[in-house]
């Protein structure tokens, strides 16, 4: 699991222009702390796009993606989606083309847990 802050979340971004989620490939996954509930970072299958998704979460729980130029800060925080009802839910999609992706999402009620995929 990756290491990262719990920083105040962001207003929800818009998706980049052009960027939609299909088709779309698994490229990475992390735990997020709970049972099965897991964090995933999504692509585009010609690497264009790349979103969060967060499965088997529950209400309240948190998904974002940074996108950074070189693996690390600064980055940009985008699409904070949280689930409001079922289990899953999706950020926009983003254009990663010549930058670094990462997803993370943050469990409801666990204060100060974070969970990152590796940065793509």
């Amino acid at each position: 699991m990756a290491a990262a802050s719990l920083v105040a979340l962001a207003p929800s971004a818009y998706a980049d222009d052009g960027c939609s989620q299909s088709p779309a490939k698994l490229v990475t996954r992390v735990a997020l702390g709970r049972g099965s509930s897991e964090v995933q970072l999504r692509a585009t299958t010609d690497d264009v796009c790349a979103w969060g998704r967060i499965i088997n979460g529950v209400p309240g729980d948190t998904v974002w993606v940074d996108r950074s130029d070189n693996g690390g800060p600064p980055w940009e925080q985008l699409g904070v989606s949280r689930i409001s009802a079922g289990s899953t839910v999706f950020t926009p999609a983003y254009n990663d083309v010549n930058k670094k992706m990462r997803a993370c999402g943050h469990p409801n009620g666990y204060p100060g847990q974070v969970a990152c995929t590796y940065w793509w």
